[in-house]
Parts: structure tokens; sequence; C-alpha cells
């Protein structure tokens, strides 16, 4: 094969791969851009990140909350406040979080809610749980909603459709009662009458006396 060809046949190879990784490219794009947003998915945290818990178990941040926090208290207090912000904090981030059944989880869980990474899984757990079943009772009312404009709209077409429907009856009715009653004026203007007179004499008196039939 002469060189000529070798580079021309490489060029459609790279061709040919450039094409496919961008048609590959494009699909995953597409797949990713097509894909439905969950807006109640921003309510949502993972189980397994435990931000708060990371951050103020950093060296760097105890050294600066005893600084602010534990001047001039004995260090049982300051262990309170830390774990009253530690609690607080929680609340803030995890706004759907079921405290007063968390509480009672760590009553029946004391070892284990001596972790504060045991703690804020919990909370998470809780929000989590409470933003699935607000999105199931949204999208209830919504559906319910849904579904009652289409009855209405259902029963409107109906009412519509019936009040034409008697409508055409009523002029149907209005035209076989004026058909009728032309074919009787007709029936009537076509019978033929007839006349019978009789008459009798009484000596000098006659009487006559005709019937239409």
């Amino acid at each position: 094969m002469k060189p000529t060809k070798n580079i021309c046949f490489c060029l459609v190879l790279l061709n040919m791969f450039a094409c496919s990784s961008y048609d590959k490219f494009y699909d995953q794009f597409k797949t990713v851009e097509q894909k439905e947003i969950n807006p109640y998915d921003q309510f949502r945290f993972s189980s397994n990140e435990f931000p708060i818990t990371k951050e103020i178990a950093n060296n760097e941040y105890l050294e600066e909350f005893k600084k602010i926090s534990c001047k001039k208290i004995k260090e049982d207090e300051c262990v309170d406040k830390y774990k009253a912000m530690f609690k607080a904090r929680l609340k803030l981030i995890y706004k759907q979080s079921d405290v007063e059944n968390i509480n009672q989880m760590c009553i029946a869980y004391p070892v284990e809610c001596n972790s504060n990474q045991f703690i804020e899984k919990l909370y998470v757990l809780s929000n989590n749980y409470n933003v699935d079943v607000i999105e199931k009772q949204e999208k209830a009312k919504i559906q319910a909603k849904n579904d009652a404009e289409s009855a209405a709209l259902v029963s409107g077409l109906l009412i519509g459709i019936a009040n034409q429907q008697n409508k055409i009856n009523e002029k149907n009715e209005r035209r076989q009662e004026r058909e009728e009653e032309r074919n009787f004026i007709k029936e009537q203007l076509n019978q033929t009458r007839t006349v019978s007179c009789t008459t009798n004499a009484w000596g000098n008196t006659i009487h006559t006396n005709c019937n239409n039939r």
C-alpha cells in the first residue's frame, strides 16, 4: 500500500472515530438535558456525608469555638454549649426533621446517640422521610385538583351535549307538529263535500232540509 493511501485510510478512521465519539457525547448530553428535575430533591440530603459533624469536629473550629463561646465558664458548661450549637445547626439545615421523634430515638439508643455522626444521620433520615411525605401529599392534591377539573370539564361537555340534543329534539317536535297540522289541513281541504236536500210539502207549505256530507 502506498503512503498516500495509508494517510487517507488513517484520516477516514479518525473521522469515523470522531463522529462516533460526538454521537455518544450528544446522546449523553441529550439524556441529561431531558431528565426531569424534581424540585423536592433540593430539600433532601445524603445520609453518608455528615457535613455539620465534620465541620464542628475540625480542630481549628474547636479552638475558635472555645475562644468565643467558652470564656470564663467551666468545661462542662462549654460542652453543653457545644452540644446546643450542634443541635441548633441540625435544626437549621434539616428543617423537615422531627426533633421530638429524634429525641425519643436517642432515649431508646443512648449509646449510639453518643456519636454526633449518628445523631446527624437521624436528622437526615427524618428530614428526607418527611420531604417524601410532603411530596406525596402535594402530588395527591395536584392529582385531585386535576381530576376535579377534568370531571367538571367532562360534566360541562355532557351538559352542553344534552342541552344541544334537547334543542334538536324540540325543533324536531315542532317540525313534526307543523307537518301534522299541514296534513290535517290538506285532508280537510281534499275531502269531497256533498249536499243532500230533502223537500217535504204539507198542504200549501214546502219545507227543504239540506245536510253536508
